[in-house]
């Protein structure tokens, strides 16, 4: 038990252009103020190309994790839940915060997304996931 009482609680948010990301931000913020926890917002490069919109909303949410109190981290790969969950192992996060829409059709025959592939990669990490039904309209389905 003494152990438990000297880990110091990380909690980790993923930066993204999505209208929401910053309702999860701020969930993201709020429990790390009652944690008294060391706050992250992680954001993931990748190849792909983002419209102008997407880029002006992710240096919007970047800012807003930023005034909450955020330390700001950006990484580059192709598996962003890969380099999320590799990231929150090596920095020693204690609890992952992410945004998910409620539409999930034939969730039988789809493949994992990014939601399903932090649980699988992170097992040991607390995963809180903030839901949003606005996102589908975001993403039009």
């Amino acid at each position: 038990m003494k152990e438990l009482e000297n880990i110091k609680d990380h909690i980790l948010v993923c930066l993204s252009s999505s209208p929401s990301n910053k309702k999860v931000i701020d969930t993201a913020s709020r429990m790390a103020k009652v944690f008294n926890a060391e706050f992250t917002a992680l954001y993931i490069e990748s190849a792909n190309k983002m419209s102008r919109d997407n880029e002006l909303r992710l240096q919007q949410n970047t800012e807003f994790a930023r005034e909450q109190g955020a330390n700001i981290v950006t990484l580059s790969g192709e598996d962003i839940a890969f380099q999320v969950s590799e990231y929150a192992k090596k920095s020693q996060v204690t609890k992952i915060i992410l945004g998910r829409s409620g539409y999930r059709p034939n969730r039988l025959f789809t493949p994992p997304n990014f939601v399903d592939k932090i649980i699988k990669y992170s097992p040991e990490i607390e995963i809180y996931i903030i839901p949003d039904k606005a996102q589908k309209m975001y993403f039009g389905q």
